[in-house]
């Protein structure tokens, strides 16, 4: 969970029946979710990514990073706003299968 410069929530999270990594927050004064990842291809408690979120406190731009433990085992990094993402690979193919990160954001 992360707070943005006007104390509003910035979340990210894995949904424990599709697998898929999500986005959440209530900056609009109503709660917008939408997902960034479909971790679907291996649903369930095991989970297919884990994820760590911040926002920049100079322009708002939200950051997530998350590994996608299922299939290709990458870690990405994704930034931007709701329904405006862009998407980075910062690692292919990783052999790490406990990825416990933090993100900060300047």
């Amino acid at each position: 969970m992360a707070l943005d410069a006007n104390d509003k929530v910035h979340l990210c999270y894995r949904h424990h029946t599709d697998g898929d990594t999500y986005y959440a927050t209530n900056a609009s004064g109503n709660w917008v979710t939408e997902r960034i990842y479909n971790g679907s291809s291996n649903p369930g408690p095991e989970g297919c990514s884990t994820c760590s979120i911040d926002v920049g406190s100079k322009r708002g731009i939200v950051h997530i990073t998350y590994y996608t433990s299922c299939g290709t085992r990458d870690i990405r990094h994704t930034y931007g706003s709701a329904g405006s993402w862009t998407d980075m690979l910062i690692d292919a193919n990783g052999e790490s299968y406990n990825f416990n990160h933090e993100l900060i954001v300047d």
